[in-house]
């Protein structure tokens, strides 16, 4: 999609978990002009924790997420 909002995280989370073990996955936001900062937070966060399903995850044009203020 070429904007992808926070209205996108909650189908995105889903089909991140209906993934089977063991596979690779691609994510490709080279096309997207916007990815809000919640969804790019999921993504790396999945890719984070993947292994330890056996899935291998390749995140291409999707920015690093926001280190977000602490408040006090």
């Amino acid at each position: 999609a070429e904007e992808v909002t926070f209205l996108n995280k909650a189908p995105i989370v889903r089909m991140l978990q209906q993934l089977p073990d063991g596979c690779v996955a691609v994510v490709d936001g080279s096309r997207s002009k916007y990815i809000d900062h919640d969804v790019v937070e999921v993504l790396h966060e999945f890719q984070e924790s993947a292994p330890t399903r056996g899935v291998s995850v390749r995140l291409v044009g999707i920015p690093s997420p926001r280190v977000r203020a602490m408040t006090h």
